[in-house]
């Protein structure tokens, strides 16, 4: 079984390519009327290397309010939470 059998349909697969930019200066991505949390544990740095480095990325509802980013990158084992997506409302 592979990850996206078991997201089913509610699943997001593409790349972190698709992660909003984070301008410098701004608190948090610039995600318009879908807030994007980063991780708490996740600073800028990171999250650009992540969202130019194009990885495989899994976006999945975990409650009625939001989906959770994850990225895996080559040689890794574990996947890396990058944050969660707010629904608008």
């Amino acid at each position: 079984m592979i990850l996206a059998d078991w997201l089913g349909d509610y699943a997001d697969i593409s790349t972190s390519s698709r992660l909003p930019a984070w301008p410098r200066g701004a608190e948090m991505p610039d995600g318009g009327e879908f807030p994007f949390h980063v991780a708490d544990d996740l600073p800028q740095v990171q999250y650009d290397a992540l969202r130019t480095g194009d990885y495989p990325m899994v976006c999945y509802i975990q409650g009625r309010e939001s989906t959770l980013c994850l990225i895996k990158q080559p040689g890794m084992s574990a996947l890396i939470e990058v944050g969660a997506q707010s629904f608008p409302g």
